[in-house]
């Protein structure tokens, strides 16, 4: 009862402290680690520099085979732009560019400004999803909840370290749900929420100018519509906004960056199938039903805190079986059973039992029977005392999933079964984690405490996560590596070339080409990566004299006026390419 009522006296409190330590969580080591995969990718786009100098012709003449940043450092414009994300990002992530672009024209570029977008709009996401859940679930304990689950969230702070749009997209995608849902309010009470409709085809458009991806969002908010929603008006008004993003994104596709996007993610379908046959691993294969239920018990690990690491640990058939005999018998006793020291000692002992049973990572399995034993009981919370709202944090948690099915069946490889597709979902989720877990600290009997011992165990284990992805360790929600990254190399390269360079002497840099099984159209035959991205990082105006060895596949050379040369960095192949 005191700690009720301390809630409800210190909610904003609570709050301030809640965002202090997700800004603390996410700030740490945001920049110890270099730019990986598509983080590369997207520092050439938000510089409107297309890959492999495409369009940045003096690092390709065979004439004049010489450049400086000066000179590579010219006025891009929005043609570049354009070319740029759909040689690279199949025409998607444009909002997400442009806001990285500016942001670097003003705070210039290191792996920290570049990273600090998808920092603060994951913070804002925590203090949104705590304004969401007070709003449209009318409750302060459980919006606190929420928003605590959010902020210590493994998943959510490694895309807030990541200088990719999966954070902006979560952020906005809630925002859109918030808005739908204040539209139902404001028409339900006769009102006439005009700029509401204009404000959520705004951000409806924003969303799908972050990445494609997300259109599961909007069939389910759809679908809503369809279940929930009887006044005409209110009807009209949704199409006039859906109006926006349809226009928008006819325009973007049709006339401008998103030409070839089509073409291109068909093309990336082929070149993902190519992967899966000859180079199948972990996280992509030929679909099938066993590679998909393979990748699907990671996506829900993942998808749902309350088991966030359960599948890296559990296996076995034999075992997941017995998880869930576990979590019915569980079930059974915390409802069935009145008596509570009764209760008790049956929910004790069964647990001990199963601990002895299991065979690997009895905690683990144990964790599992109790995080559905609390799903169990949130369905009959909602059958029994029905809310649209909560119906509608259901469908938006598990429909993105199904979609990622889908999607494997069509492109006929498993590549888009991963965390990262569905990341604009993880906030609802988080509700739905956040509902979980009330469902069991509040049942009748001492029983809660038995609950209450196992989800501060699960939570010792996410700490875990956290500490697993300070050390460059992390799950697959965006990249594993096999050691820990070093700090970013092309900036170190960048810092040491100014150092030493004096007027006169030549950057040479190397071309490494991996060996693939997929040959891109038009691929040319040597790489100039290396020089573009150290180029970013280098002073704008600089004169300092640059050219691509084809010869040299990983070593960086300052070669001195005299001719002596001094190795600047050994790439040594992927190792430090990432």
């Amino acid at each position: 009862m005191q700690i009720q009522l301390f809630l409800k006296k210190n909610v904003q409190l609570i709050l301030i402290a809640i965002l202090c330590l997700a800004t603390g969580l996410r700030l740490y080591k945001i920049d110890e680690y270099g730019f990986a995969g598509d983080e590369k990718f997207g520092l050439l786009v938000s510089q409107f520099l297309v890959q492999e100098g495409g369009n940045q012709p003096e690092l390709r003449k065979l004439n004049s085979p010489y450049f400086t940043p000066k000179k590579k450092k010219k006025k891009r414009t929005y043609e570049d732009f354009e070319q740029s994300i759909a040689n690279r990002e199949n025409g998607t992530s444009a909002f997400y560019s442009l806001m990285n672009h500016y942001n670097t024209e003003i705070f210039g570029i290191s792996d920290f400004t570049m990273r600090m977008p998808s920092l603060i709009f994951n913070v804002l996401t925590v203090l949104l999803l705590f304004i969401f859940v007070r709003t449209h679930l009318k409750s302060d304990n459980l919006a606190l909840l929420s928003a605590f689950l959010a902020a210590i969230s493994p998943y959510f702070i490694n895309y807030s370290q990541i200088a990719r749009n999966y954070s902006v997209l979560a952020f906005f995608s809630l925002l859109s749900v918030y808005l739908l849902l204040l539209i139902f309010r404001e028409e339900e009470k006769n009102r006439r929420p005009t700029f509401l409709y204009f404000d959520y085809g705004m951000v409806v458009f924003v969303c799908l100018m972050n990445h494609y991806s997300v259109f599961p969002l909007f069939l389910i908010q759809g679908l809503y519509c369809l279940l929930f929603l009887r006044k005409q008006r209110a009807w009209l008004g949704l199409t006039l906004a859906m109006m926006i993003p349809v226009l928008g994104m006819l325009f973007w596709i049709k006339f401008s960056g998103g030409q070839w996007s089509m073409h291109s993610i068909k093309q990336s379908a082929v070149d993902n199938t190519l992967m899966a046959k000859y180079s199948p691993n972990d996280w992509i294969a030929i679909t099938s039903f066993s590679t998909v239920i393979k990748q699907l018990r990671h996506i829900l690990s993942m998808q749902f805190l309350i088991i966030d690491g359960v599948s890296f640990a559990v296996s076995g058939v034999k075992n997941f079986i017995l998880s869930i005999a576990t979590a019915i018998s569980l079930g059974l006793i915390t409802i069935y059973v009145k008596n509570q020291r009764l209760q008790v000692v049956l929910a004790v002992g069964l647990c001990l039992m199963t601990f002895f049973i299991f065979t690997v990572a009895p905690l683990h399995h144990i964790i599992l029977s109790v995080a559905l034993v609390g799903f169990y009981l949130l369905l009959r919370k909602i059958r029994f005392r029905f809310d649209k709202v909560q119906l509608f944090v259901l469908l938006l948690t598990f429909v993105p999933i199904l979609f990622l099915v889908v999607f494997s069946i069509q492109d006929k490889n498993t590549m888009r079964i991963i965390p990262r597709y569905i990341a604009y979902s993880y906030t609802f989720a988080i509700v739905l984690v956040a509902f979980t877990v009330q469902s069991l600290l509040t049942v009748e009997g001492k029983i809660k405490y038995l609950f209450a011992i196992i989800l501060f165990v699960q939570l010792f284990y996410v700490g875990g996560l956290i500490r697993d992805k300070y050390e460059d360790k992390p799950l697959a929600y965006f990249q594993v590596f096999t050691e820990p990254r070093i700090k970013n190399p092309y900036a170190l390269v960048a810092s040491k070339i100014v150092k030493t360079y004096s007027k006169g002497d030549t950057i040479i840099y190397p071309s490494y080409m991996p060996k693939s099984i997929m040959k891109g159209y038009n691929m040319p035959s040597y790489s100039v990566q290396d020089a573009q991205y150290t180029n970013c990082y280098l002073p704008k105006y600089a004169e300092i004299i640059q050219r691509v060895d084809k010869n040299e596949p990983n070593k960086i050379i300052l070669k001195k006026l005299n001719g002596s040369k001094l190795l600047i960095f050994d790439f040594k192949d992927t190792k430090y390419r990432y």
